[in-house]
């Protein structure tokens, strides 16, 4: 994996959500390349507790944004240009789950899931692609889910699976606009991942859970992908779901 890692040398990669499982293990595998450099988001400082590991890597920049202020965005975008240089990579991997029905979320619950699950990585991808545009190269990956597809099968799935259907369908359309520009826009769909966020779960059976590494995988794939042919949407399926 390392040699095809150095296919990343000299990028900055702008990772959300790395206290979470899914963007830890993701900064954590591409942090084997030590000519890359990451900037985790988080949405707290007392979170950085759970990425330790992280943290003693000379490449590793540990940044605080909320990103369900969705006003301070751009401040933030601006503040990490300045610091770490425009990233070259964005992998929005920060997510929420509310496993509820519709009458039982507040009005703050809705806009909190459609903040930190579509409008957060639409606006942090607005800010810096006019750099990878100037520079002819960028990549751009965006988790969505299964539900992004199907609504997710189950009562409880209506607010993250819309919010998760409103990012792939972005993700769909930038990457019309920007595919000839070399900037490649790629989504990656699981159903189910092995994670804190499907830890309280009780529709699921828990052997059927994705390991988190396979996740890190499709992603890797994604970025490392660089022929003609383009791979733009990824979906990871339970086997015994």
């Amino acid at each position: 994996m390392l040699k095809d890692l150095s296919l990343l040398d000299n990028k900055t990669i702008l990772v959300t959500g790395v206290s979470g499982t899914i963007g830890h293990d993701i900064a954590k595998k591409l942090l084997v390349n030590k000519k890359i450099k990451i900037i985790g988001i988080v949405s707290g400082l007392r979170k950085s507790n759970l990425i330790k590991d992280l943290l003693l890597n000379n490449n590793f920049y540990l940044y605080k944004m909320d990103l369900n202020k969705i006003k301070q965005i751009s401040r933030h975008c601006n503040k990490i240009k300045k610091i770490y240089g425009n990233p070259d990579i964005i992998i929005n991997s920060a997510g929420i789950f509310n496993f509820k029905k519709l009458t039982s979320y507040s009005l703050e619950d809705i806009v909190s899931n459609f903040n930190i699950n579509s409008l957060s990585p639409i606006i942090i991808t607005k800010f810096f692609i006019n750099n990878m545009v100037k520079n002819k190269w960028g990549r751009i990956i965006n988790i969505c889910s299964s539900s992004s597809y199907n609504g997710g099968n189950t009562i409880g799935h209506c607010i993250y699976a819309s919010s998760k259907h409103a990012l792939l369908g972005f993700s769909r359309a930038l990457d019309e606009e920007y595919r000839n520009k070399n900037i490649r826009v790629g989504t990656i769909s699981p159903a189910g991942i092995l994670s804190k966020m499907t830890k309280n779960r009780k529709d699921i059976k828990k052997s059927s859970l994705i390991p988190v590494s396979q996740m890190t995988d499709a992603v890797l794939y994604l970025l490392l992908s660089n022929g003609k042919g383009i791979v733009y949407e990824l979906r990871l399926w339970r086997m015994q779901r």
